[in-house]
C-alpha cells in the first residue's frame, strides 16, 4: 500500500511538472524567436496508459477518431462484397471525394484571401521603413537590456526544467529500487508459500494419527482426573464414617459410664456383688436383633424364633433388685445394642469403602501406564513428524551483502557448502569467539604451570626410579645370600593373592549360612514370644477380672460383716457363738483371697518387668 500511494503521488507529480514545463516550453519558443535563436523546444508529454481509472471517460476528439475508424471498417467490408449492387458504396465514395476536394479549395480561396488583405500589406511596408531607419542609442542600450533579460529568463527556464527533470529522474529511481525490494520480498513470500504448503500436506498426513493419539491421552487424563475425584469423594466418606465411628464410640462409653453410675449408685460401698456381676452380664449379653421377614421366612423360622424367646427368657431379674433398675439395664442395654448395630455398620461401609479404594488404585496405576505409553508413543510420532518436516527443503533468498563466503578474495561459483546463520547467531559466534580466545590464553597459562610441575616430577621420578633400582638390587643380593638363586616375585604375589582370595569366599559363605540360620532362630523366636506375649495378655486380662470381682467381693463381704456385727445380741450365749464362728469363717476367706490377690500381683509384677502389655477391661 505504501508503494502505491508513492506511485500516485510520483504520476501526480509527473503531471504537474509536464503542465509546467508545456508553459515554460511555450515561453521558452517565445523567446528564443525573440532572441532569433533556433532551438527544438520538446514539451513532455503523458500516455493514456498512465491513467487506467480515465479508461471510462470519452472526448469529442475520441468520437470523431472512432467514427473514422468505424468509416474504414465499413469501407473495408464494402470492398470485400463488390459486384453487383455495389453502386451505391461507389456513390458514397465519390462523395466522400468531392468534399474533400471542396474543404481543401476552401482553404486555397482563404489563403490567398488573407495575401491580398490591405491591412496586412500595409503592416509588412510599415515595418520595412521601421528596420530602415536607423536606431538611436537609447534604443540600442535598450534593445540589449531587453535582450539580455530574455537570456537571462532563458537560463532560468532551461535551468528550471532541468532541475524538475533530475528530481524527478531521482525520485523515479528510488522508486524502482523500491519496487526491486518489493519484488524480492514478493517472491521470498511465494518461497515461504510454497514450504509451508509442502508443511501443511505433510501435516494433513500426519494429522489423523496424531488426532487419534491425542485422543487418547485425552480419554487417561479424563479417566484419571475421574478416578482421583472418586478418590477424594472415598477419602471424604472415610472422614465421614471415621467421625460417625467416633460419635458411636463416645455413644457406647457414655452408656457404660451410666450403667457405672448406676451400679455404683444402688450398689453403694460393694453391696451386692453377686446381683451386680449378674447385671453386668445381662448388660453385655449379645442381644441377637429381630429383622424383618417375609411369610415364607417367618413359616420356616419357627425354630429359631423359639430359641430366641429361650434366650429371652433367660434373662430375668435378679433376686434382690428392682424391676425399675433392671428395666433401665434393660433400656440401656437396647441403646447400646443399636449403637453396636450402627457402629457394625459403619466399619462394614469403611471396609466397603476401603476395598473401593484399593481398586482405584490399581485403576489409576493402569491408566497411568497406559497414559506413560501414550506419551512415549506420542513424543515418538512428534519426533518422527520433525523429521519428515526436516526433510523439506528451504529457499532461502540472500542479498549480496550478506554472503560472507570468499575463497581467494572472491565468491566462489558454488556456494552449497555454505551455512546460513542469523544476526543473532552470528553474534553469538563472536562471543563464542572471544570467549575460546579467554579460554586458549587461560589454558596456555595452565600449559605453562603443568609444564613446570611435570619438570619437577620427572626429577622426582627419575630419583624414585632409582631408588627403585638400588632396593630390587638389594632384594636380589639377599635372594641369592638366601636361596642361592633369583626369585620371580609376581608369581609368589600371583598365588598368594589367590589362596587369600578363595579362603575370603570361603569364610564369607560360611558367615552368610550362619547369618540365614540365625535369621531363621531369630524369626522363630519372635513368633514364639508374639504368642507367649498374647496368651499372657489373655492371663492378665483374666487375673484383672478376677482381682475385680474379688474386691468387689470384699467389699460385699465388709459390709455384711459390719451389719451382722451390729445386730450381735449380747445377752443370747448362742447367738454370739455363731457370730463368732462367721466371723472367723469370714476372716480365713478374706486372708485367704488377700493371699490369692497377692499372688496375682507378684504374677503381674513379674510379667510387667519383662515387657508384656497389661489390659483392663470395664464391666
Amino acid at each position: 500500500m505504501q508503494y502505491n500511494r508513492k506511485f500516485l503521488a510520483l504520476r501526480d507529480l509527473k503531471k504537474a511538472i509536464c503542465d509546467r514545463m508545456k508553459k515554460e516550453s511555450v515561453e521558452l519558443q517565445a523567446i528564443n524567436m525573440k532572441l532569433g535563436i533556433e532551438e527544438e523546444v520538446i514539451a513532455p508529454t503523458m500516455a493514456q496508459d498512465e491513467w487506467p481509472e480515465k479508461r471510462g471517460e470519452v472526448t469529442d476528439e475520441d468520437i470523431a477518431e472512432f467514427e473514422v475508424i468505424l468509416k474504414a471498417r465499413e469501407k473495408a467490408k464494402r470492398g470485400k462484397n463488390a459486384g453487383f449492387g455495389g453502386g451505391e458504396d461507389d456513390d458514397e465514395d465519390d462523395a466522400d471525394i468531392d468534399q474533400k476536394s471542396d474543404t481543401k479549395v476552401s482553404k486555397e480561396k482563404n489563403s490567398q484571401r488573407n495575401e491580398n488583405d490591405p491591412r496586412r500589406i500595409a503592416a509588412e511596408r510599415y515595418q520595412k521603413r521601421i528596420s530602415a531607419v536607423a536606431k538611436s542609442d537609447l534604443e540600442k542600450r535598450k534593445l540589449r537590456v531587453k535582450r539580455l533579460i530574455l537570456q537571462r529568463r532563458r537560463m532560468v527556464i532551461k535551468e528550471n526544467m532541468r532541475e524538475a527533470t533530475n528530481a524527478f529522474d531521482k525520485a523515479l529511481r528510488t522508486l524502482a529500487v523500491e519496487k526491486v525490494r518489493l519484488d524480492a520480498d514478493l517472491k521470498a513470500t511465494d518461497l515461504r508459500l510454497l514450504t509451508l504448503a509442502e508443511e501443511l500436506t505433510l501435516l494433513q498426513k500426519f494429522e489423523a494419527t496424531e488426532n487419534s493419539m491425542l485422543d487418547l491421552r485425552k480419554k487417561a487424563v479424563d479417566s484419571i482426573a475421574s478416578l482421583q475425584k472418586e478418590q477424594k469423594d472415598c477419602r471424604r466418606m472415610l472422614e465421614e464414617k471415621k467421625e460417625q465411628a467416633v460419635k458411636c464410640q463416645a455413644l457406647l462409653q457414655k452408656y457404660q459410664a451410666q450403667f457405672d453410675e448406676l451400679m455404683a449408685n444402688y450398689f453403694k460401698g460393694g453391696a451386692g456383688a453377686p446381683i451386680q456381676a449378674q447385671l453386668s452380664r445381662i448388660y453385655n449379653k449379645k442381644v441377637k436383633r429381630k429383622r424383618p421377614r417375609n411369610e415364607d421366612e417367618e413359616e420356616n423360622s419357627d425354630s429359631e424364633s423359639e430359641s430366641e424367646e429361650d434366650s429371652e427368657d433367660a434373662d430375668q431379674c435378679p433376686m434382690d433388685c428392682p424391676t425399675d433398675i433392671y428395666d433401665k439395664i434393660l433400656d440401656m442395654r437396647e441403646r447400646k445394642a443399636d449403637s453396636e448395630e450402627e457402629m457394625a455398620g459403619i466399619l462394614k461401609a469403611r471396609q466397603d469403602i476401603e476395598a473401593k479404594f484399593k481398586s482405584l488404585d490399581l485403576k489409576v496405576a493402569t491408566v497411568q501406564k497406559d497414559l506413560s505409553k501414550c506419551e512415549r508413543d506420542l513424543e515418538e510420532f512428534q519426533s518422527k513428524k520433525q523429521k519428515a518436516l526436516n526433510k523439506i527443503q528451504l529457499n532461502v533468498p540472500l542479498r549480496l551483502s550478506q554472503i560472507r563466503f570468499l575463497e581467494n578474495g572472491s565468491m566462489p561459483p558454488d556456494i552449497t557448502k555454505g551455512l546460513i546463520l542469523t544476526a543473532e547467531q552470528k553474534g553469538k559466534l563472536a562471543e563464542n569467539l572471544v570467549k575460546v580466545e579467554h579460554e586458549g590464553e587461560q589454558l596456555k597459562a595452565k600449559y605453562a604451570h603443568l609444564d613446570k610441575q611435570g619438570k619437577v616430577l620427572r626429577v622426582d621420578l627419575k630419583k624414585k626410579q632409582q631408588q627403585i633400582e638400588n632396593e630390587i638390587a638389594k632384594c636380589e643380593d639377599v635372594q641369592a645370600l638366601k636361596f642361592g638363586r633369583k626369585i620371580d616375585l609376581n608369581i609368589l604375589r600371583q598365588k598368594t593373592s589367590l589362596d587369600v582370595l578363595d579362603e575370603m569366599k570361603r569364610k564369607l559363605a560360611m558367615n552368610e549360612e550362619q547369618f540365614h540360620m540365625t535369621l531363621n532362630d531369630l524369626e522363630l523366636k519372635i513368633l514364639q514370644a508374639r504368642e507367649s506375649l498374647s496368651e499372657t495378655m489373655q492371663k492378665n486380662t483374666y487375673g484383672l477380672e478376677k482381682i475385680e470381682i474379688l474386691r468387689r467381693t470384699q467389699l460385699d463381704l465388709e459390709e455384711a460383716l459390719n451389719n451382722t456385727a451390729k445386730k450381735i445380741n449380747v445377752d443370747s450365749e448362742s447367738g454370739s457363738e455363731r457370730v463368732l464362728r462367721e466371723k472367723d469363717e469370714i476372716i480365713k476367706l478374706v486372708k485367704m483371697q488377700e493371699s490369692e490377690i497377692s499372688a496375682l500381683k507378684a504374677e503381674i509384677n513379674v510379667l510387667g518387668r519383662k515387657g508384656g502389655d497389661i489390659f483392663s477391661t470395664q464391666r
